[in-house]
This record gives structure tokens, sequence and C-alpha cells, in this order.
């Protein structure tokens, strides 16, 4: 079985860092985009076979939350899982992402031990 891919869309160079480090420290491929055009370039180029996205909410060139949303409907696979992260965490926005088709939401600076938890159990 090949390792699984995870697309982590996040804008700040040290996040992108730690996000990476988790998605790799699973045994996972990381691909990056610092952009929601970025993004969408990624998926568009791996012609969905990612299998799991990782997105900050807060974009230069865009919504997060709503691109995660996009892109899971491009990807258009069951089971392939939603995980937010935010530095503007609050209850609200968590509740507001789960509503909305969201697997997880993480406030930064991310508990990274329950974050890698919820990778080994969300992406196959």
């Amino acid at each position: 079985m090949s390792q699984p891919t995870i697309l982590v869309v996040e804008d700040d160079t040290d996040s992108q860092s730690v996000l990476c480090w988790a998605v790799e420290s699973r045994g996972a491929t990381c691909l990056l985009a610092g952009s929601v055009a970025e993004a969408n370039q990624q998926i568009t180029a791996t012609e969905g076979m990612v299998n799991g996205l990782v997105l900050d909410f807060h974009l230069p060139d865009g919504d997060g939350m709503q691109l995660g949303l996009q892109l899971k409907r491009q990807i258009d696979r069951p089971g392939v899982p939603l995980i937010g992260v935010t530095a503007y965490y609050t209850p609200e926005l968590r509740n507001q992402a789960l509503a909305a088709g969201y697997d997880a939401c993480f406030a930064k600076p991310l508990p990274m031990d329950e974050f890698i938890a919820t990778l080994n159990r969300l992406v196959k």
C-alpha cells in the first residue's frame, strides 16, 4: 500500500514546516500550498489523489474554510478528511467548521500529540 498524500494549505512558512513535520511523522507525503490559487493548482496537478486536507482558515487570497469544502468536492472521493487550523480559534468557529463538513479543527499553536493522533485516525 502506498503512503497517503496530504495537502497542507498554509501561508506562514513556520506553520508550513510544523504541519509538514506532523504529516510526515505519521508516514504521509506532504504537499504544500500557500494560497487558494496554489491549492487549486495542487489539486489539479494531483488529479484528486490527495488523501487528506489540512487548511489554515485565513489565507492571503481567500477564505480557507470555504476552500477546504470546495477542494473536498473536487476530490469527490468518500472519506477524504478535512482538518482546519487557525490562530483565530474560538469554540464558535470550531462548531461552524464541524457543521460545515470539517472533520476536526485546531487552534494554533497546535496541540501536536492530539493533531497527529487525529491525522492517524482520519487519514487512510
